[in-house]
């Protein structure tokens, strides 16, 4: 058998101290570095290379009798020069233990890296994703983009992608050949990561395959474009750039993980920035509503979708969404302030648009119940109450919606189980609006909670004269009918 360089058994004995790393990872590191093999695979692997190692072999010849242990110890590399390791007599008591970073073996994971360095060398991917954050890529993309290259329907858009990164990196490539001052750049480019930013890396890789990672960062990359057109007033260059973050993101093969739905719950939200600086209400309003289709309580898409009714002045409806956008991470918007009144005030009737000075429907009163709706979409039940009494003390008598104010805090009561009062609030709902099916269907709920069951079936009678489809309703009549023929109530 040939005999192997002393070089190549070092190489070998970094591998398999590698395999024997791996052979103890967690089925779910491995899974993160699609390592999908049996459970077997490593053993083997550091059993077959070991036997290359075996002092029986041909390969390596020792004229003292060390054991398999001793001469893998042998051909570790060592920091130091070969210098650090403080290996012992086993028999020794006084053998002190490799506990210190400087003597521990140099691993294969640290070998790599630090010869990559030394050659200017690392993974295609790693490259190409540094030079994707490059503003001279930027650059470059933006003027593919405008030549409209990506319009063309024969490819994919990451086909295409992948071709202008490519041809940009070999752009790259030329001019380093040619430019000994690029090198250095060059050098930048190649940087080690930090063994964090690896361990971060395999955590993500765990989520999403290779492929999707490259469509979240790709994604990314155009928001960040997006943001800065923004901020140069080139609103429809945003909404381009946007676009192409959304048309990325949606080929991740995952399309329900949560940062999938979150991102692109950002974008359409920024993109409904862009279209309301252009004065584009009705495609504002689309881009809003489907970015809390994706995430439901996120404040901007609240307020976004406040901004695109209040300029198609829909002031109740923009009112309700400013609302909502302060109780979700707006609170300490000033501008959200500032809408809220400006469209209070449009709400509100001048001293000569009615003679006895009543406010519209839509009214300060109107306000607060917009603000209790909110609240018990948060299922916050007693600022919902109190903010439907305030709706009630401000609206008058003659107020048209003064029915709806009592039959949403009889709704709230009835979830803070408060049965008596939202009895008494649903009561004089059924009393202002006698075809409001709504108040007749809590007043019943709450009575079958009182145990007045014959009461309840009466009041759950009525809500089905004005809503017969109404599942809950005829749930629970059967079931007040039910007390009933048991002998209650």
């Amino acid at each position: 058998m040939m005999e192997l360089p002393p070089t190549e058994c070092a190489l070998l004995v970094l591998i398999i101290d590698y395999l024997d790393d791996l052979s103890k990872a967690s089925e779910t590191v491995l899974e993160a570095a699609n390592l999908n093999v049996s459970e077997n695979y490593f053993k083997q692997a550091k059993d077959l290379l070991r036997k290359s190692l075996s002092p029986g072999s041909k390969n390596l010849e020792f004229s003292r009798g060390l054991n398999l242990c001793s001469t893998i110890n042998v051909n570790r590399y060592y920091r130091l020069n070969g210098l650090a390791g403080k290996h012992g007599n086993n028999d020794d008591p006084t053998a002190v233990q490799e506990d210190e970073a400087i003597d521990k073996h140099v691993s294969l994971a640290e070998a790599v890296q630090c010869g990559m360095k030394v050659i200017g060398a690392r993974t295609r991917v790693d490259a190409e994703v540094e030079i994707e954050k490059q503003a001279l890529f930027r650059e470059f993309l933006t003027a593919v983009k405008t030549r409209g290259y990506f319009h063309e329907p024969m490819e994919t858009y990451e086909s295409k992608y992948t071709k202008v990164v490519t041809k940009f990196r070999l752009k790259l490539r030329d001019k380093a050949l040619d430019d000994t001052d690029m090198s250095s750049s060059m050098h930048e480019l190649s940087r080690s990561r930090s063994l964090s930013q690896v361990s971060q890396r395999v955590k993500v890789r765990g989520t999403f395959s290779r492929q999707d990672q490259r469509y979240m960062e790709q994604a990314e990359q155009h928001k960040v474009e997006g943001n800065e057109k923004m901020q140069a007033k080139d609103y429809q260059g945003a909404v381009v750039s946007y676009s192409f973050a959304l048309d990325i993101v949606s080929q991740v093969g995952n399309a329900t993980h949560g940062d999938v739905k979150y991102n692109k719950s950002i974008y359409y939200s920024n993109r409904s920035a862009a279209y309301l600086s252009l004065s584009q209400f009705s495609l504002a309003e689309d881009d809003a509503r489907a970015s809390l289709a994706l995430n439901e309580t996120y404040g901007k898409a609240l307020f976004r979708l406040g901004l695109s009714q209040y300029f198609q002045e829909r002031y109740d409806v923009a009112l309700e969404y400013f609302l909502q956008a302060k109780t979700n991470g707006e609170e300490n918007n000033p501008t959200t302030a500032q809408y809220i009144q400006k469209t209070y005030d449009k709400l509100q009737v001048g001293p000569g648009d009615n003679t006895d000075g009543q406010l519209q429907s839509n009214s300060k009163a109107e306000i607060f119940k917009m603000q209790g709706n909110s609240y018990m979409g948060k299922k916050m039940y007693d600022k919902a109450v109190d903010s439907y009494t305030r709706a009630i003390d401000l609206a008058r008598d003659n107020d048209r919606n003064l029915y709806v104010y009592y039959s949403n805090r009889a709704a709230a009561l009835c979830f803070m189980q408060d049965y008596q009062g939202a009895a008494e609030d649903a009561a004089i709902a059924t009393e202002l609006k006698p075809d409001y099916g709504k108040a007749y269907a809590r007043l019943g709920l709450s009575l079958f909670f009182l145990e007045r069951y014959r009461e309840s079936r009466d009041a759950y009678a009525s809500a089905l004269r004005y809503e017969p489809s109404n599942k809950a309703s005829l749930s629970y009549m059967k079931k007040a009918e039910e007390k009933i023929e048991e002998g209650y109530g």
